[in-house]
């Protein structure tokens, strides 16, 4: 929470991006969700969500036999956040 905020309001980033993938997804909407109230409101959300392939290599017990890779699917989510311009131009001028 104070890393995203850092980097909107001191660091001037444009944007941020929250990513979450699979059972982190519940936790990206919270952070994102704690970010917005946090800021009064004053900023955009800009949703998405995919599926992504992921490959597993997994490793016998035998010694002997081969490494297996496995692919799987999984949910992910991205969550680009940026100030409103009202906010922009409030920190704006409190900085002069």
């Amino acid at each position: 929470l104070s890393r995203a905020r850092k980097l909107l309001l001191d660091k001037h980033y444009p944007h941020i991006t929250i990513h979450g993938l699979g059972a982190a997804i519940q936790q990206a909407i919270m952070l994102a969700d704690a970010v917005k109230e946090s800021l009064a409101n004053q900023v955009t959300m800009d949703v998405t969500s995919d599926t992504v392939t992921l490959y597993d290599d997994v490793i016998p017990d035998d010694p002997d036999a081969q490494i297996v890779t496995q692919t799987r699917q999984s949910s992910a989510i991205h969550i680009k956040m940026a100030l409103t311009d009202d906010m922009k131009r409030s920190f704006n001028g409190r900085r002069k």
